[in-house]
């Protein structure tokens, strides 16, 4: 299953998912009680501030998962970062702060419930 699958063309996944504190807390509310966070990344461009933001979830007892040479839904090329509670809810603060991080680079993202 591919994202395009949804109706998204290549413009729209390049165009990302938009920046910003405004665009980011718009759908905010819909994430609270997610499991697991997913970012997609073109491997062509750099993100900062990602060791920070892993060392900040994984203190607080999150995993978080580089994964390189899966597919993603958005496109082969792209590198995912799962981010996890091991099947809980992401303590909100994390969700916050990683769903913000994720704006501020302009990176795609998903979320999962349980459900």
């Amino acid at each position: 299953m591919s994202i395009r699958d949804y109706g998204f063309s290549r413009r729209d996944i390049r165009g990302g998912s938009g920046t910003g504190d405004d665009v980011a807390s718009e759908h905010f509310d819909e994430m609270i009680g997610s499991v697991e966070l997913y970012m997609y990344r073109h491997p062509g461009r750099k993100i900062k501030g990602y060791g920070a933001l892993k060392l900040q979830i994984e203190a607080a007892g999150c995993e978080v998962i580089h994964i390189t040479d899966a597919p993603a839904p958005v496109g082969q090329k792209y590198e995912t970062i799962r981010i996890t509670n091991k099947g809980d809810q992401i303590p909100v603060p994390l969700l916050r702060r990683a769903h913000s991080w994720a704006h501020q680079r302009n990176l795609l993202h998903m979320f999962y419930k349980k459900g």
